[in-house]
């Protein structure tokens, strides 16, 4: 009687042992996953809203003329779009490299032709062969000037933002 109940203690310690166990493996693994995922939403979220604020700038966007600025809610103090799109490059660049360790190697590849495309606007279908590599100088085109080189009714502010929207459906493809 006594030895039956010896056994039932270590069966019951043992037993307690394993599911502390296999719950402290099991916390562990839930825990580095979820903390895994936390630093893959902060770098989505770094990497989106690094472009949002862009676009925020480019809608806004109003140079200073001749005739004073257009509109006092955001002006470039004179620079031209493309000089401003400069000031964005490094938040971009450095929120897709965050961003790239958390997505796989096609989706990367794929931003990051988006991203090029965006700062070095080039050939795409139906555009003319003789345009190479324009940088961002070509967001301060015209209609006109826009629809010659790429056949796009578009301003140069709406064909960034298009670019822009572009990179961000990448990511969220």
């Amino acid at each position: 009687m006594c030895i039956d109940k010896i056994i039932d203690i270590f069966v019951n310690f043992l037993s307690t042992i394993l599911a502390v166990i296999v719950g402290a493996i099991l916390a562990y693994w839930f825990s580095k996953r979820l903390f895994e995922e936390s630093r893959r939403v902060n770098a989505l979220t770094e990497f989106v809203n690094s472009f949002i604020d862009t676009k925020i700038f480019i809608e806004n966007y109003h140079p200073i003329t001749k005739d004073g600025p257009k509109n006092t809610v955001l002006i470039s103090f004179g620079k031209s779009l493309h000089e401003s799109l400069i000031g964005f490059r490094d938040s971009h660049r450095r929120a897709i490299e965050v961003f790239r360790h958390y997505i796989s190697k096609e989706k990367y590849e794929k931003i990051y032709k988006e991203y090029e495309n965006y700062y070095n606007p080039r050939n795409q279908e139906g555009t003319p062969e003789t345009i190479h590599i324009l940088s961002f100088s070509v967001y301060d085109s015209t209609k006109k000037e826009i629809k010659k080189l790429f056949n796009k009714n578009i301003s140069g502010k709406e064909f960034a933002l298009e670019n822009i929207n572009r990179i961000l459906d990448a990511a969220y493809e």
